[in-house]
C-alpha cells in the first residue's frame, strides 16, 4: 500500500499543471489509500501536495482543509523539514488570496526552519511579495516569521488557515 500511495502520488504530480483533475484524482486516491492503511507520513505527503493543486483548480476549503492535515501531521512526527515546506506553500496559497503580510510571514517561517526546495513557485511569490509590500513591511514580516519557534510557526499558521476558512465558508 506505502508503494502504490506512492506511485499515486508521483503520477498526481507529473499531471498537476497539465492535468489538474487527472492529478486531482490521483492524490484522492493515494490519500484514501494512505488513510486506510493509516500512513500518517504519507498522507501528510500527499495532503500538501493536494492542497497545493485544489488551491488553485479546485475548492479553497478542501485545499485549506488539506494544509491543516500537512501542517499538523508534520508537527506531531517533528519532521520541521517537511513542516518548513508546508509552510511555504502556504505562503504561495495566501499570496494567492491576497494576503501579503501572512503571506510573507508564513515565509520568513518556513526560511527559519528549512530550505523550501520543493516550492517551485516560491522565488516568484517572493518577488511578488516585495514589490506588493514596502520594504520595511516585508523585511519586518519575514524577520517576525523567521524569529518563530517551530511550534509557533505551526500555530501561527493554524490560526491563519482557520481565519481563512471561516472566510471561505462566510462565517466573517
Amino acid at each position: 500500500p506505502y508503494w502504490i500511495a506512492w506511485a499515486l502520488t508521483g503520477y498526481g504530480r507529473a499531471f498537476a499543471n497539465a492535468d489538474p483533475a487527472r492529478a486531482l484524482d490521483a492524490l484522492r486516491e493515494g490519500l484514501a489509500l494512505s488513510r486506510a492503511q493509516r500512513l500518517p507520513h504519507r498522507e501528510a505527503l500527499i495532503a500538501r501536495d493536494a492542497a497545493a493543486i485544489e488551491a488553485v483548480h479546485g475548492e479553497l476549503e478542501q485545499a485549506l482543509a488539506r494544509f491543516a492535515t500537512a501542517v499538523d501531521s508534520f508537527q506531531r512526527a517533528s519532521n520541521l523539514a517537511n513542516v518548513a515546506d508546508t509552510l511555504a506553500y502556504l505562503a504561495v496559497f495566501f499570496d494567492r488570496l491576497q494576503r501579503p503580510e501572512i503571506a510573507a510571514t508564513l515565509y520568513g517561517a518556513s526560511t527559519g526552519h528549512g530550505i523550501n526546495t520543493m516550492v517551485m513557485e516560491l522565488p516568484r511569490v517572493v518577488d511578488h511579495l516585495r514589490s506588493v509590500l514596502d520594504r520595511v513591511s516585508f523585511d519586518r514580516c519575514v524577520a517576525a516569521g523567521a524569529a518563530m519557534e517551530a511550534a509557533d510557526a505551526v500555530a501561527y499558521a493554524r490560526d491563519q488557515i482557520h481565519a481563512a476558512r471561516r472566510e471561505v465558508a462566510g462565517l466573517t
